[in-house]
């Protein structure tokens, strides 16, 4: 698990070390997609990254395992952090949600949840609010 603090207005807030932990399991996911749950202590500052096990057959896909799903979980409640949602990586050039992302397990929610794609090729990421099929990008700052 990656911790850090950062504090800032009108956006969620991502610890720098959250998002070199995202982009290193991406490059080692490949040419399969990384997956993962993200923790914190509020709702838009994103502290914790913890790598959960793609399950997919298709490398161009990601279904979390459940028992690494339920690790990851039980590791935020030790430390005291709330589940704010979860990320994913596209091997292409691309971190725009595809539709196979926005049908995927965890869209039926009725929580809000964030959802950050991070495009391995082009080192972008992009962090989305999503309930159900609704996914609104939302700005982000790295700190």
């Amino acid at each position: 698990m990656t911790t850090a603090a950062c504090t800032g207005p009108n956006a969620v807030m991502i610890a720098s070390a959250v998002r070199h932990r995202i982009a290193d399991a991406a490059t080692e996911a490949l040419p399969a997609e990384a997956c993962g749950v993200l923790g914190g202590r509020g709702p838009g500052l994103v502290t914790a990254a913890i790598p959960v096990a793609n399950r997919s057959l298709d490398p161009r896909r990601f279904r979390m395992c459940p028992q690494g799903l339920m690790h990851a979980e039980l590791a935020l409640q030790r430390a005291r952090l709330n589940l704010l949602g979860y990320y994913h990586s596209h091997a292409g050039a691309s971190a725009l949600p595809s539709d196979a992302d926005r049908h995927g397990v965890f869209w039926g929610e009725s929580a809000t949840r964030l959802n950050i794609v991070f495009a391995v090729q082009s080192g972008d990421l992009i962090v989305f609010s999503a309930k159900g099929l609704y996914w609104r990008q939302v700005s982000a700052i790295i700190c």
